[in-house]
């Protein structure tokens, strides 16, 4: 047996996402951010700070193994630059962006402001080059819904230790795992939703909105920031004509936890959560370590829950925390995601949406019934969750 030390954090960014984890396997530390964003710069830098400086108290180094950005949506990459400027990081795994997506996540960031718009769309258009103007030396790895996935398991590293990627493109079919003395002993899969259907009503609203601009000039449009400036209010009235639930054309959804055959054991505690009365909470998990991220992904169709959890059935029984989608709104979520797991994670201004949307007091209210615990966090620092797992996997 191997015995390992696993920490998750999510820190308090409101109306956004920033998940940081370490797992450490003998005198073997690697380290994953899942999105770094949130509505206010401010805010996430200042949690990116924090995260730096207790490294730093601990007398580690500010290098991370791994950084996955969900989609391109300013809440969930706002802190992006500043995360590498202040971080070495190895590997970046995106969403792949086709020609069709990426006029959709144009049109995301101009409506979201020129702001968003000028830092990001070099992110979207061309990625390599964007990486390499803020001085990024690691692997960019795209992940897909096509490609080459004949080798489900990635190739083991040379050493026999560490972090193992498939390089460049690759189907989401395949995993990402971590080595240790030639042994796989934790999983990553990815999983990316998209939607065409979704694609085409921007498409439609789009249309409608810029009629009289001709909409076949809408490409060359959303890469100028003068038209930009002017039309923001017109870009982002397009977008509400979609509706809370139709914004989101794509998503990269993560599951990070070990094989799902290992015998494992581990003592679980988190704390701290405003939402609930006590700050400490321990109990003991044979089996579920694993953590599911959706991102923004619109899972309430019937079609669109059983894409997802045929993906992730040989791991569905692992997972004890699920991350529920674009900040509890109604329209990405399905009541089968409160059966899935034993925690449940929401990210928001408001622990009580005020207006019943982010989260939506249905939403809500499903996963009181469902789940076992419900933690809403929001940019008040006490909301923040810390998970302390030990434990031992059987070699």
């Amino acid at each position: 047996m191997i015995h390992f030390k696993h920490f998750r954090q999510q820190w308090p960014v409101g109306h956004g996402f920033f998940h940081s984890a370490s797992l450490q396997f003998e005198k073997e530390t690697y380290r994953y951010v899942y999105d770094c964003g949130a509505g206010s710069l401010k805010i996430i830098e200042n949690q990116i700070d924090l995260y730096a400086g207790n490294l730093s108290l601990e007398g580690q180094n500010h290098e991370i193994d791994m950084v996955v950005v969900s989609h391109f949506h300013a809440d969930h990459i706002k802190g992006l630059p500043y995360l590498l400027k202040n971080f070495t990081v190895r590997k970046l795994v995106i969403p792949h962006l086709s020609e069709d997506f990426k006029l959709a996540a144009l049109a995301s960031l101009a409506a979201d402001g020129i702001q968003s718009w000028t830092l990001f769309s070099e992110l979207v258009a061309d990625p390599r080059a964007w990486l390499a103007d803020r001085g990024f030396n690691g692997e960019i790895i795209e992940v897909a819904t096509f490609g080459d996935f004949l080798d489900i398991l990635s190739p083991m590293p040379p050493s026999g230790d560490g972090l193992s990627l498939p390089s460049g493109l690759f189907n989401h079919r395949n995993v990402g795992t971590i080595y240790s003395h030639n042994t796989a002993l934790w999983f990553f899969k990815f999983y990316v939703h998209e939607s065409y259907e979704t694609y085409l009503k921007l498409l439609c609203a789009l249309c409608f909105v810029f009629e009289s601009d001709g909409y076949d000039e809408l490409e060359l449009l959303l890469r100028d920031p003068a038209w930009i400036s002017a039309n923001q209010k017109r870009l982002k009235h397009a977008f509400l004509l979609l509706g809370s639930g139709k914004q989101n054309v794509l998503s990269l959804c993560m599951y990070s936890g070990p094989e799902k055959n290992r015998k494992r054991h581990a003592d679980f505690s988190w704390s701290p959560s405003s939402y609930f009365p006590s700050n400490n909470y321990s109990y003991y998990r044979r089996g579920q370590l694993g953590w599911l991220a959706t991102g923004d992904a619109e899972l309430k169709s019937a079609a669109a829950i059983g894409g997802f959890e045929k993906h992730y059935s040989h791991y569905l029984r692992n997972i004890d925390t699920v991350t529920i989608p674009h900040h509890g709104s109604r329209d990405n979520y399905n009541p089968r995601l409160g059966d899935i797991g034993f925690r449940h994670i929401i990210t928001s201004n408001h622990i009580k949406d005020p207006k019943g949307n982010h989260p939506a007091t249905e939403v809500m209210l499903n996963l009181n019934i469902k789940s076992h615990f419900t933690h809403v966090v929001t940019a008040d620092g006490a909301s923040h969750l810390f998970d302390r797992i030990y434990g031992w996997l059987d070699l």
